[in-house]
C-alpha cells in the first residue's frame, strides 16, 4: 500500500518477512543496474514458481525490503499488489491451481538498506553478505531481490549485473557471459544448483580475477588490483581443504570454488565465498575451511528450518576443526576438542545459557550462535566415538550422498547414521540434541574387596539444574602396580547412581585411575 500513515509506521516499527512453505520457487532471473555512486538499484526479475499446496493459491506472499515496486505480472498479466513493510504481496488475476507453475515479473529499485552490516554495503568494494545474527528473518537477500525466504527452498539463480565499465562483478554459479554496453559492463551469471537464498551473494570492485584448478575443480579468486601479487600464497592451503573433504564426503557438489575479497566478514556463499583478511602474509586458514564446509552442510544438504541450522553450522564447524587439527598437527580431532569443550562450557554455555541444539532461537536471539557451532561440533565427535570410526564416517558418506540437494532434519540425520550404528542412536540424540546441559559426574573409588572387581560409583548432579540424565560410553584409563595402563569402556546409564564395574583387574592392582582420558566428552 502506498497510504501507509506515520501512525501505522509507528504502530509497526519493525520489518514483517514472507517466508511461504505453499510455493516452491525454480528459479529466479534478474536483470540488475547497481549504481555504486548513488548507491542505488533498479532491476527486473522474472521469478518462476510452483503451488506446492493441495489447495487453489490466490496470493503470492515475498520479501523485498527497502526497495520500491513499480510494476507486478503474473504469466504476462497485471497482477494486484500490496508492499508493506518488507512483505509483497501478489494477488494473480486467476488462483494458482495445485501443481500450476507460474512466472512472477517484478519492476523494482531504490536505495537498498543494510541492516547490522548486512544486505548490499557499497563502497570501494559493494558488496552483500547475506546472513545476519540478529535480524528476525532469515537472510538480506530480500534487500536487493524479491526472496521466498524459507531456508530451504532452494532455486537455480540466472543473474545479470550492470556496472560501470570499469568495476567487476561476480557472483555465484559460472560466469557465462560478460558484455560492454553504453559505458557499463554486463556480467552474467548462472548457477544451476539448487541453491538457498542465504547462500546468494554479490560483490562488485575493480577485481583481478586469479585462476586455478584443485582436484578438477575450478577455482577463482576475486582480490583487488593491490593485492594480486600475494593472493595465491594466500589461498595455496584451500587445495588442502578441499583434499580432506572431499575424501571423506565425496565428490565437489557445485561448477567451482571461488573467494572475493571484501572489507568485513567471511560467510557462505555458493561457489563464492566473501572473505576478508588484512594480513596477506597469512595463509587461508578456519574461517575458510569454516565456509567451504558449508557447500555440503548448508547448502547442499540444508536445514528444513532455523530450528535446525546445528545441521548446517555444527557440521561445517566440524569440518573446520578437522583441518586444523590436520593443519596444526594436533592430538587429532580429539586433542582439539579437549581444548574447545571448556571454551564452549565456560564461556559461550556462560553467554549463552546451556541451550539445546534444536529450536535454539527459543531460547536465543541469535540466527548464529556459539552453540550451534561449538556443542554442535563437539556432539557429532562425540557420535564419532558412540559409533566407532569407521561406522560414523560410512554413515556420514552415505547421509551426504543419499541427501545431497535435499532438506534435511535432526531425525532424517539419526535415520541415516543408524543404518551403520551398532546401537539405537535415540538416546544420544535426545540428550545432545533436544535438551540442555551437559553430565556432571561425581565419581568415587568404591573398594568393598581388595581381592574383587575394580569399580566406581558414578553420580551424576546436574539434575537441579533442569539437565537429563545421560548415557554414554565412559572411558577409564587404569594404572596398575605392574606399570600399565588397562583402558575400559563402560555404558554409563542415564541414571542418578551408577557404578562401573571392571571385572578385568582386581582393585588391589590398580594403584590409579583417570576418566575420560582423552578428553573428548562435554562433560564436568
Amino acid at each position: 500500500m502506498k497510504y501507509c500513515a506515520l501512525a501505522l509506521i509507528l504502530l509497526f516499527p519493525v520489518v514483517l518477512h514472507a517466508s511461504s512453505s505453499q510455493v516452491d520457487v525454480i528459479r529466479y532471473s534478474a536483470d540488475i543496474s547497481i549504481d555504486v555512486e548513488q548507491k542505488s538499484i533498479a532491476a527486473i526479475v522474472n521469478i518462476q514458481l510452483t503451488n506446492c499446496t493441495d489447495i487453489e493459491l490466490n496470493s503470492i506472499p515475498l520479501d523485498l525490503i527497502g526497495l520500491t515496486v513499480s510494476s507486478v505480472s503474473v504469466d504476462h498479466v497485471a497482477a494486484t499488489w500490496v508492499h508493506d513493510f518488507g512483505v509483497l504481496t501478489i494477488y494473480p488475476d486467476m488462483a494458482i491451481r495445485k501443481g500450476d507453475t507460474v512466472s512472477v515479473r517484478i519492476i523494482y529499485g531504490g536505495l537498498p538498506q543494510s541492516e547490522d552490516g548486512r544486505g548490499p554495503v557499497f563502497g570501494e568494494v559493494s558488496y552483500c553478505l547475506p546472513q545476519s545474527k540478529s535480524l528476525e528473518y532469515l537472510c538480506t537477500t530480500s534487500h536487493w531481490l524479491p526472496t521466498n525466504n524459507l531456508i530451504c527452498d532452494k532455486a537455480l539463480y540466472d543473474l545479470t549485473f550492470e556496472v560501470d565499465a570499469e568495476l567487476y562483478a561476480v557472483s555465484i554459479g559460472s560466469l557465462v557471459d560478460v558484455a560492454a554496453q553504453n559505458g557499463h559492463s554486463r556480467y552474467r551469471w548462472i548457477e544451476d544448483v539448487p541453491t538457498p537464498p542465504h547462500a546468494v551473494v554479490w560483490a562488485i570492485a575493480d577485481y583481478v580475477r586469479l585462476q586455478q584448478s584443485i582436484e578438477g575443480i575450478p577455482a577463482e579468486y576475486y582480490v583487488l588490483r593491490r593485492d594480486e601479487a600475494k593472493a595465491l600464497e594466500y589461498f595455496s592451503t584451500i587445495p588442502d581443504m578441499i583434499k580432506l573433504y572431499t575424501d571423506i564426503l565425496g565428490d565437489w557438489p557445485v561448477e567451482k570454488i571461488g573467494f572475493c575479497w571484501v572489507p568485513e566478514g567471511t560467510v557462505e556463499g555458493q561457489g563464492m565465498i566473501p572473505f576478508n583478511t588484512e594480513n596477506w602474509g597469512l595463509k587461508a586458514s578456519g574461517s575458510e575451511a569454516h565456509d567451504i564446509a558449508h557447500h555440503w552442510f548448508g547448502n547442499s544438504l540444508t536445514p528444513s528450518d532455523v530450528s535446525e541450522n546445528w545441521l548446517s553450522d555444527g557440521f561445517a564447524t566440524y569440518l573446520e576443526w578437522l583441518y586444523r587439527a590436520q593443519r596444526d598437527n594436533e592430538d587429532g580431532i580429539d586433542g582439539l576438542a579437549k581444548k574447545m569443550i571448556p571454551a564452549y562450557r565456560d564461556e559461550i554455555a556462560v553467554g549463552e545459557g546451556a541451550i539445546p541444539l534444536h529450536d535454539f532461537r527459543s531460547h536465543i536471539e541469535d540466527n548464529y550462535p556459539g552453540t550451534i557451532r561449538f556443542k554442535g561440533a563437539l556432539v557429532l565427535n562425540m557420535l564419532r566415538h558412540v559409533m566407532g570410526d569407521e561406522h560414523f564416517h560410512k554413515g556420514l558418506r552415505e547421509y551426504v550422498s543419499e541427501y545431497a540437494g535435499r532438506s534435511v532434519t535432526t531425525a532424517v540425520f539419526q535415520q541415516a547414521m543408524e543404518k551403520h550404528s551398532l546401537t539405537p542412536l535415540n538416546d544420544f540424540m535426545q540428550q545432545w540434541v533436544f535438551r540442555p546441559g551437559w553430565p556432571v559426574y561425581a565419581l568415587t573409588r568404591f573398594c568393598e574387596q581388595p581381592d574383587g572387581p575394580f569399580k566406581l560409583c558414578v553420580k551424576q548432579t546436574q539434575a537441579s539444574l533442569g539437565w537429563p540424565y545421560f548415557t554414554m560410553p565412559l572411558e577409564i584409563d587404569l594404572y596398575t602396580v605392574t606399570g600399565d595402563t588397562l583402558r575400559v569402556t563402560r555404558q554409563g546409564q542415564a541414571v542418578e547412581n551408577d557404578m562401573i564395574v571392571v571385572d578385568e583387574i582386581q582393585d588391589r592392582n590398580v594403584i590409579g585411575w583417570k576418566f575420560d582420558p582423552d578428553g573428548w566428552l562435554l562433560k564436568e
